[in-house]
């Protein structure tokens, strides 16, 4: 048997000096605590296989019972025994009493004079022997280029080096919990990594017998017992859908692990979406695509399908991720973000707080409404309109397993519930662009590529075939038959589509850490998604606005519709460069101000002055004969745009 751990928390200096110099000489690593508070941290924190707590911990206090508080309180996975110098049957019957958890407070209750020195192993192994399904015995080897420790970072990222260890060793125990009836366990592949928890094959081993095949969701407790009570509640009333059966569900201090089965399937013979991807050919994925969303959602959605109350995608979204609906939040990340770009060398792109300013390595420049803009904006349409029902939540390349039939499976159950039944889809579509393209594919040609899509008329239409690579073109007849599964199973339009879209774009933004340095490889996702973001707002608001809507200063004078970054004269549209939106708008800004011509270049433009340089006035000068031509009416009067000679320009505003 491997060295046990053991908490021995006591008031009675003494009797826990004794007692654990006793233990440590018969083998057993021992952890000490006096009070409460510290019993209370090393449970909370320590990895502890089974804690001896004094009835009363709490010196001076006759009525004191924190010791079998802290039983109650802390994890009932710890296998617990009271001791105490004052029994009492209440006590012993409150300490002892189980209710709906794995194991009651406490798993024995003995009188100090019962644990003495000689009997104290004794205690402790018919503690373990009883309540601890644990096999010692258990070999776990590793397939995949992974240890415990490992394991444990991916799991817990930035744990001090003592801590990894001793949550290596509990990863490990809880695979022996797991497995306690195995010889063996082979862990062959990490199927998912979500930052909480992870999805593993793995194949357990006993003589006489075959492999037994499992896909275990472990890691974070709370987030893998959420995950099976989801499944738990929702995937016994489904109808005809392709799933895993629930088999098995064990935890440890800090972790817990449910393990799964396929349903009609190998899994040996499985791979993900991902992987499928990469080794057949594009109309075979396709074709897996279309039956994993028309043959096997379809069973989930037949819980129900209903209408909600009027709330917005973007909304839903913002409640499932609110640092998306922080604009101060998701301004800044936007602006980390371009600068990260800039630094990877992945291109230029300039955040401004109306727009963003997108240079390409082949020099093509674009300019787009900023879209943080709308993070509170309802125009878009109402959530109302859109039906709801039990989704799978986590549609993936990686969550979706495939068969040597092309039968496919859906694997993750972290995020099972109510939600509208487009997010399936839209989360699929986002999965299979960010991880299906090249990670070092160019930022002008994700540009190109979310244009193709943006540009697209119907969920119906054919999105292949748009002078685009062989991979890009692979991928986009993907996108098609997730866009065409939506419109055929859901009714559902282009514009509460690319809503959808829009909404999961930000979700993905928001979740850009800035304190991690990235390589141009893993930064390239996140620049597709702020590019997507950005054309899909231009999109949905890009529609021609009536002029009996307009603001009067639209109407009767120059108005620039920051949101939307469209620039009025008198009721008329103006269409203008990159150029000189930013010198309009840095003018409108001060309207009625005198701008020099250095400040309009520096500040408005983002250049570098030089006064001995004269022809960065002449550029200047032509920019504004362009814009006068475009938004004076008559351009041989001034009504807009003022000339101060030899200094700068002056924007009126009469109505401003």
């Amino acid at each position: 048997m491997k060295k046990l751990t053991i908490l021995l928390a006591d008031d009675d200096p003494d009797f826990l000096a004794l007692r654990a110099e006793y233990l440590e000489a018969a083998g057993y690593r021992v952890l000490t605590a006096s009070n409460p508070d510290a019993a209370k941290t090393l449970l909370e924190n320590a990895y502890v296989h089974l804690a001896l707590l004094d009835l009363r911990l709490d010196t001076g206090d006759d009525m004191d019972k924190s010791g079998l508080m802290l039983a109650k309180s802390t994890a009932r996975s710890v296998v617990k025994v009271m001791i105490t110098a004052y029994p009492s049957v209440p006590d012993a019957v409150n300490a002892l009493r189980p209710d709906h958890h794995e194991l009651p407070p406490a798993v024995d209750f003995f009188t100090k004079k019962d644990a003495e020195l000689d009997k104290l192993p004794q205690i402790i192994e018919n503690a373990i022997t009883k309540h601890m399904q644990i096999n010692w015995e258990l070999e776990i080897m590793w397939s995949v280029p992974l240890s415990s420790p490992q394991l444990a970072t991916l799991i817990e990222p930035n744990l001090i080096t003592h801590i990894l260890l001793e949550r290596a060793v509990e990863l490990e125990d809880l695979f022996r919990k797991l497995f306690h009836t195995s010889e063996q366990i082979t862990i062959d592949e990490l199927l998912v990594h979500t930052g909480d928890r992870v999805l593993l094959k793995i194949y357990a081993f006993k003589t006489g017998s075959p492999a037994r095949q499992f896909i275990v969701s472990c890691g974070q407790s709370k987030f893998v017992k959420e995950e099976a009570r989801r499944y738990q509640e929702v995937v016994p009333n489904l109808s005809q859908a392709t799933i895993l059966n629930h088999e098995l569900n064990v935890e440890t201090t800090h972790y817990s692990a449910s393990a799964y089965q396929l349903v009609g399937g190998d899994l040996e013979e499985t791979i993900s979406l991902k992987a499928f991807f990469q080794r057949r050919a594009p109309a075979e994925t396709a074709e897996v695509v279309r039956v994993s969303l028309e043959e096997n959602l379809p069973g989930w959605y037949r819980c129900g399908r209903y209408y909600q109350s009027p709330q917005t995608l973007l909304e839903f979204y913002q409640t499932r991720q609110p640092a998306a609906a922080d604009k101060s939040f998701m301004q800044n990340q936007v602006s980390a973000l371009c600068d990260a770009m800039l630094t990877a060398g992945i291109g230029q792109c300039t955040y401004h707080p109306s727009h963003l300013s997108i240079r390409m390595a082949d020099g093509q420049s674009v300019v787009y409404p900023n879209p943080m803009n709308t993070l509170s904006n309802r125009a878009f349409a109402l959530l109302d309109q859109v039906q709801w029902g039990i989704v799978h939540g986590r549609v993936t390349t990686e969550t979706i397993l495939v068969g040597k039939d092309q039968q496919t499976w859906l694997i993750d159950f972290s995020q099972v519930g109510p939600a509208p039944l487009l997010h399936d889809f839209v989360t699929l579509e986002t999965s299979i662009k960010l991880s299906l393209l090249p990670p070092t594919l160019d930022l002008a040609l994700r540009h190109q590529f979310e244009r193709t899509l943006v540009q697209s008329a119907w969920l119906h239409m054919d999105l292949t075939g748009n002078n685009v690579s062989a991979e890009q073109d692979a991928v986009l007849l993907l996108v098609s038959k997730v866009r065409q599964a939506a419109a055929n199973l859901l009714g559902c339009n282009l514009h509460t589509y690319q809503i959808g879209l829009f909404s999961l774009a930000l979700s993905e933004l928001a979740q850009y850490d800035q304190s991690r340095h990235r390589t141009k490889r893993s930064l390239g996702p996140f620049a597709h998604v702020l590019i997507s973001a950005a054309m899909l707002h231009q999109s949905l608001t890009s529609m021609r606005v009536e002029v009996g809507m307009l603001p009067a200063q639209a109407q009767q004078g120059l108005w620039i519709d920051e949101d939307k970054y469209v620039v009025w004269v008198e009721g008329r549209q103006v269409d203008v460069t990159v150029q000189e939106f930013q010198i309009l708008y840095y003018l409108y800004k001060r309207a009625g101000q005198l701008c020099l011509r250095q400040a309009i270049i520096e500040e408005g433009l983002g250049d570098l002055y030089d006064e001995h340089f004269r022809q960065d006035e002449s550029r200047l000068n032509s920019a504004m004969s362009r814009l006068r031509a475009k938004v004076e009416p008559n351009p041989g009067h001034v009504k807009y745009l003022e000339t101060v000679r030899g200094k700068g320009y002056r924007l009126l505003l009469p109505l401003h």
